[in-house]
């Protein structure tokens, strides 16, 4: 606990008596759908990147030729 101590003065058995606050069902499952979202466009975006990269390759190469 003294190893990321940040000046506050907490005890150790305190700790667990710390109020945590979690959102209901509806808001957990909107987050999820959330990033689901977002890694699904992130994965989109990944492979437009890797097809311009492999085009601009392909174009690179026959520039010469």
């Amino acid at each position: 606990m003294t190893k990321y101590a940040t000046g506050i003065n907490i005890k150790e058995n305190e700790v667990g008596k710390f109020p945590i606050q979690l959102h209901n069902k509806e808001t957990q499952d909107a987050v999820a759908k959330m990033f689901g979202y977002v890694e699904e466009q992130e994965q989109i975006a990944q492979t437009e990147i890797s097809n311009l990269k492999n085009l601009k390759s392909n174009l690179m190469d026959n520039m010469f030729v």
